[in-house]
């Protein structure tokens, strides 16, 4: 189980691409998360994912470290393991911070886009200006002190021309992950999507040449897309039912792109999950009939996504084209991607990814 908890929907940053329209200053109870908390602590599922998101979790802090404090203190009285998770903006990253997640093993993913020109192209604060420096300075700490962080840009129209560029940029900061997330509330088109592709093209070049110098980066998707083919595993996707998001009013949902969103309200704090309400959605989700059922990429695609079907059609029923159409990119990237270095590297590329 892994549970997503807002622990506020205010932001102190104003993000062009920012899908979150709640900035009302509300706060979550931490009385919400304990008593979530304690309750998985004593379910069969013996491992639970804490996440922290928002808004922006670090305006928060003491709730997030009482909230792993807490989970520490269940973790001897139960056995129970607890995994953290954080999405931060970067701003607001302190030395005692750092030094927490270290202790207690919290992975950040730190919003970065690259380099100055294009961080700030769309990361500003409510006076428009860029946040770059304060997230720059905060993200060599990081490294610096060995923390289990990752650097999460954005692809949008205005930056995707700069993407191979800076993804080069980050790796040279001394980032190890990097995960790609692709902005699909763009206007994207045909002559946007070829310029994606041959972006792609170039970050697999980079990948082959870090590996070729022993810098083992992992850049998502193309990581992800390699992993699955090779394990065999279908890709994942959110409305899986392991998956909670708890709004700031305790209020329950899929994922982060339906929290807020009472057509996929499935329960609150009080009352628990809504399992017919959570079925319901599921299902719908299922039973569209769309051409990808006959392709055969589909267990490497994301479409069974309902956050990505919901952010580019405003429901969980059909598939945009443009899911369709950046999946075939990642995956023919990844694939050619994965053969050079079978090829070249094929005793180290088999120890890692096997």
């Amino acid at each position: 189980m892994e549970y997503i908890f807002y622990l506020t929907n205010s932001c102190n940053l104003n993000c062009k691409y920012c899908y979150e329209n709640n900035k009302d200053n509300k706060v979550i109870d931490f009385n919400i998360i304990k008593k979530l908390l304690i309750e998985q602590s004593s379910a069969k599922d013996k491992t639970t994912t804490v996440s922290f998101f928002g808004g922006e979790p670090l305006l928060e802090k003491q709730i997030l470290y009482d909230t792993v404090n807490l989970c520490n203190d269940l973790e001897n009285e139960n056995k129970h393991k607890f995994l953290y998770s954080l999405t931060t903006n970067g701003t607001l990253i302190d030395d005692k911070f750092i030094e927490f997640c270290k202790k207690n093993n919290i992975s950040v993913g730190i919003s970065i886009d690259g380099d100055k020109f294009t961080h700030n192209l769309n990361r500003y604060d409510f006076n428009h200006k860029g946040s770059f420096e304060q997230v720059l300075e905060n993200s060599k700490k990081c490294i610096k002190a060995n923390l289990n962080c990752m650097a999460l840009p954005v692809i949008c129209l205005n930056n995707v021309q700069y993407l191979s560029y800076n993804i080069q940029y980050l790796i040279d900061i001394g980032f190890k992950n990097i995960i790609c997330n692709f902005n699909y509330s763009d206007n994207w088109n045909d002559d946007s999507l070829e310029i994606l592709k041959e972006q792609y093209k170039k970050i697999a070049n980079i990948y082959y040449n870090e590996f070729k110098k022993k810098n083992y980066v992992k850049i998502y998707p193309l990581d992800t897309k390699i992993y699955f083919h090779i394990h065999k595993k279908v890709c994942s996707n959110s409305c899986n039912g392991n998956r909670i998001a708890v709004n700031t009013d305790g209020k329950f949902y899929p994922c982060i792109q339906f929290v807020g969103d009472t057509r996929f309200e499935i329960g609150n704090y009080i009352d628990g999950i809504n399992f017919q309400k959570r079925k319901e959605i599921l299902l719908r989700r299922l039973s569209s009939k769309v051409v990808c059922d006959e392709c055969t990429l589909k267990d490497r695609c994301i479409y069974k996504c309902g956050c990505a079907r919901l952010i580019t059609t405003n429901d969980i029923v059909e598939v945009s084209p443009i899911i369709c159409e950046t999946e075939r990119i990642y995956i023919e990237e990844a694939d050619n991607l994965a053969n050079r270095l079978y090829k070249d590297f094929k005793d180290i590329f088999v120890a890692l990814n096997y």
